[in-house]
């Protein structure tokens, strides 16, 4: 499988990092430059970073999301049927080799897999599928938050990269809600989790890896919350996700059986 980590070149110590902790657990790896806000279009801010629009990211944020976008177009030009994508603050299980080699021999038609933790508690449905290398894959019916690990297919990547409309949003809301817009894509979270971003674990090496882009995230919420002419778009956003969302999320509930559960990560 391949596997590509995302690295801004100022950040020599998150390279020198994945790098050690990537070949420590015998994986080969691509490094995908990361993309900065420098590197960004005029033509993209314009139509991306436009705070007037309903959806829009800040130039750190959106050049977040071209940086995966850019992993995916690297899946997209292999012949590789999958791709792990990484970001360069996390922190992975030994058992991921394992668990990669087991997923490309049983071809699961699975399009997303979410291999990490950051809220653990989400509502899921067990025993639908098969485990892969004694980890438990788990239907979610809930969003998670953060990108930095997860399995993407040939079939996602197309469909992310063919629909320019998506980079206005964020990426782990856009590859972790499976009420959004790739609903119609089979999602997956592996139980446990084999990876963890280095702020979540309160590892050691914790603060020289705090968020390169939490700043602009928040002042995009304070712009959200705080700007009055968009009160039209959040109660769009708040019928969507109360009336329409809440049916489903009931649904999946009582009639199918998914239960609110806890995910850990599991170092070994």
């Amino acid at each position: 499988m391949q596997v590509y980590y995302i690295n801004l070149a100022s950040r020599i110590d998150r390279r020198a990092f994945m790098e050690t902790q990537l070949s420590a657990i015998g994986l080969t790896f691509t490094r995908i430059e990361a993309v900065t806000p420098n590197d960004l279009s005029a033509a993209d801010i314009k139509r991306y970073c436009n705070s007037w629009r309903h959806h829009w990211l800040t130039p750190p944020e959106l050049a977040c999301w071209s940086s995966h976008l850019r992993a995916m177009s690297a899946l997209l030009a292999s012949d590789a049927p999958y791709a792990l994508i990484l970001e360069d603050d996390s922190i992975l299980s030994e058992r991921v080799p394992a668990f990669l080699f087991a997923f490309e021999v049983a071809a699961p038609p699975y399009d997303i897999c979410r291999l990490e933790v950051i809220d653990g508690i989400i509502r899921y449905r067990r025993g639908l599928d098969p485990d892969i290398a004694d980890v438990a894959m788990l239907r979610p019916y809930g969003r998670a938050d953060g990108c930095g690990a997860y399995i993407l297919s040939r079939r996602a990547a197309s469909a992310i990269l063919d629909a320019p409309r998506l980079r206005a949003i964020a990426a782990d809301i856009i590859l972790f809600d499976p009420y959004g817009p790739l609903r119609h894509l089979s999602m997956r979270h592996t139980d446990p989790a084999l990876s963890v971003q280095n702020v979540v674990l309160k590892s050691p090496i914790e603060h020289s890896f705090s968020s390169d882009i939490e700043a602009a995230r928040a002042v995009r919420y304070r712009n959200v919350w705080h700007s009055p002419w968009r009160l039209p778009y959040r109660i769009l956003d708040a019928l969507h996700k109360h009336v329409v969302v809440a049916v489903q999320r009931a649904w999946h509930r009582y009639i199918g059986g998914a239960r609110r559960q806890r995910i850990r990560f599991a170092p070994r």
